[in-house]
């Protein structure tokens, strides 16, 4: 793991950064404890990504342009991309200033953060597999270290915001290790390992129910989901719990589907090889309570994740099947590939019944309808409740990953209607089936008047510059860890 350090002075290494919000601030550069001659405004234009280097007095620096329009996402992107196309040009001790005017929206803490976790992104390892050994990041060295500078001022600020980064980090590389192992490697019992693991080094509860213990429950849908794979499908519940008096009480549920074929319902193979991707949901809910127990966050958190392979097999459920579920509540099976939801009810209905939160948010890779909507730029938000619909997206524009509003129409119930059970799992129809999803899940949390549904298909697993396909992006725990920080 990469150090770090703030420091007050140049002195620690001999490479630095030096990042420049627009041309306007280039006249800034007189302002620093450094040697620095004039820099011409056409060798260096402050645009994003732009840069320019320069040596002087046995130093080098970079001139890294932030662009005039800066925010933490953008901040967070442009150390990614640089971190890894640069990572064979970069000193093993490098510095990093900003070069701001007053006239900066962002607190410099934000930034820095920003750029920290940008940069531990930009060295996170995908190659996992590969067998020619793989040249590590310059930065990824036992010897490396990077250092923030800044004034005495805002040394502390700084260095809890690097803290707060780091951990996110941390646990965001963590999941996406996760995420990005293949279903022959992951599987219900292995993933329920990684958790356990997780659990233990965090310090928040983990508990395991198996195959006997749903169905002594009466998790039916879950179970259902998860018949067709010789790896029986698990529920796990998280605990955390702040130590607070008068703490709030969060419900999470997060969708963890370690491979999805789509059952009899098969997947087209153009894509099925990304389906090892289908519990990032899950994943997500489990980064975020690493993070929240290591900044130890004032709150308490219930988390379930219900956990099934969706596999083709002599046991698999069939279109036209009828499932029971926890809450009681039957389901005509129409499309075996519509099955996130069904699992997810299952563990809704289970959360709100027997531990009724002040809030409850759910992550799925639901729908391909919302990646038609919304493509890979953010995430789908439903939600009954206009605060807290309102607080997700602000924390999620913070973080870096967007929500997008989405309405819940009543008129779509009539869609999920059925002749022979009590609803559908799917409409049948070509249109309006991420609203469709969230309606059916809306159907399993008994009336509880505080919820959010995430649909992260889109947003989940992506294509970036580090990437020849795809790979995890880890989407959700930044965002949660915001709203639930603000709380």
């Amino acid at each position: 793991m990469l150090k770090y350090e703030t420091v007050t002075d140049f002195s620690s290494c001999s490479d630095w950064i030096i990042g420049v919000k627009g041309k306007t601030d280039l006249k800034l550069l007189k302002n620093l404890p450094l040697d620095i001659p004039p820099i011409n405004e056409k060798d260096f234009s402050g645009e994003i990504g732009s840069q320019f280097i320069l040596n002087q007095n046995n130093r080098r620096f970079l001139l890294l342009g932030l662009g005039e329009n800066l925010n933490f996402s953008s901040v967070q992107k442009l150390f990614r991309q640089f971190t890894f196309q640069n990572k064979d040009k970069l000193n093993e001790k490098t510095g990093l200033v900003f070069l701001l005017n007053e006239m900066t929206s962002i607190p410099m803490s934000r930034l820095y953060e920003a750029a920290w976790q940008g940069i531990l992104t930009g060295i996170h390892n995908l190659g996992q597999w590969k067998t020619v050994t793989k040249v590590s990041h310059i930065w990824a060295s036992e010897k490396a270290c990077f250092y923030f500078y800044a004034g005495e001022s805002m040394q502390e600020e700084i260095k809890d915001a690097l803290n707060r980064g780091n951990i996110i980090s941390i646990a965001r590389n963590k999941i996406c290790s996760i995420i990005n192992k293949p279903g022959n490697f992951l599987n219900p019992t292995t993933f329920a390992s990684e958790i356990e693991e997780m659990g233990k080094e965090a310090g928040f509860k983990v508990q395991i129910f198996n195959a006997q213990e749903l169905q002594k429950k009466g998790l039916h849908a879950l179970l259902a989901v998860g018949q067709g794979s010789k790896t029986p499908p698990l529920m796990v519940q998280l605990t955390y719990e702040g130590g607070q008096k008068n703490q709030k009480h969060i419900g999470l549920v997060g969708k963890g589907v370690t491979f999805d074929t789509g059952g009899i319902s098969i997947k087209s193979s153009t894509n099925m090889h990304f389906m090892k991707s289908d519990m990032s949901g899950a994943a997500a809910v489990l980064g975020t309570f690493q993070t929240v127990a290591k900044l130890k966050l004032p709150v308490k958190l219930t988390g379930f994740l219900p956990i099934a392979e969706n596999a083709i097999g002599s046991q698999a459920i069939r279109p036209g099947d009828i499932l029971s579920s926890y809450n009681g509540k039957t389901i005509e099976v129409i499309d075996t590939d519509a099955e996130g939801r069904l699992i997810l009810a299952d563990a809704l209905s289970y959360l709100v019944r027997n531990f009724n939160p002040d809030m409850v948010v759910n992550l799925a890779t639901l729908t391909g309808s919302i990646v038609g909507t919304l493509g890979n730029h953010a995430a789908g938000l439903f939600s009954n409740n206009d605060e807290l619909a309102q607080k997700l997206k602000i924390a999620g524009n913070e973080a870096g990953e967007i929500l997008w509003r989405m309405p819940l129409f009543d008129a779509v119930k009539d869609d999920l209607k059925s002749d022979v059970a009590d609803l559908r799992n799917y409409s049948g129809l070509p249109t309006a089936g991420a609203i469709s999803a969230a309606k059916f899940l809306e159907e399993f949390i008994d009336n509880h008047p505080v919820w959010a549904h995430l649909d992260i298909a889109g947003v989940a697993f992506d294509k970036t510059e580090m990437t020849q396909l795809k790979a995890a992006s880890g989407f959700g725990v930044r965002l949660l860890t915001e709203w639930i920080s603000k709380l």
